[in-house]
């Protein structure tokens, strides 16, 4: 940001916010592991994020972990639009930052925001797939249990038959 911007009259500001939105997601990130409801810190670090970016474009990179941030926090149908925002909102940053000469700079958020979501997509597919598969092999242990028992109860039953008797 100084390479390019200096200590103008934005940089108290941005500094500010940099601190900010650093501890915002450190602090959802510590919400997280401790098992706690980290989900609505996602709202105020975009905010942060987004305010950042809007002062000091050169800080649209840091979208590609709030793309992140918001696939993991919310379901697809929430979190795949404001992605796309986000990608659309870092297009615009990049693109301004770089003079408006850069199309590439513009086109590449979006590609990259694609891409996570359906990446995303896929994984949360192949989760479901897993789960899916792991509850039937679970369903059929039990069921091969019970017919092992039941077996098991047929073959006391059948040797404790006594054989003349059988005749």
């Amino acid at each position: 940001y100084l390479t390019s911007q200096g200590a103008s009259g934005r940089f108290v500001v941005v500094v500010a916010l940099i601190a900010a939105l650093a501890a915002l997601y450190t602090s959802t990130v510590v919400v997280a592991r401790r098992g706690g409801a980290w989900e609505p810190w996602v709202w105020p670090v975009l905010t942060t994020w987004a305010v950042l970016v809007w002062l000091a474009p050169s800080f649209a990179w840091c979208a590609f972990p709030m793309f992140f941030l918001c696939t993991r926090a919310y379901p697809s149908r929430i979190a795949y639009p404001v992605v796309g925002v986000l990608a659309v909102l870092t297009s615009l940053a990049f693109f301004t930052f770089s003079g408006r000469t850069e199309w590439a700079v513009l086109v590449g958020p979006l590609c990259t925001g694609a891409l996570i979501v359906m990446a995303y997509s896929q994984i949360e597919r192949d989760g479901r797939e897993r789960v899916r598969l792991l509850r039937q092999v679970a369903e059929t242990r039990s069921r091969l249990a019970e017919t092992e028992r039941s077996g098991q109860r047929k073959a006391r039953v059948i040797a404790d038959v006594d054989p003349i008797e059988v005749l």
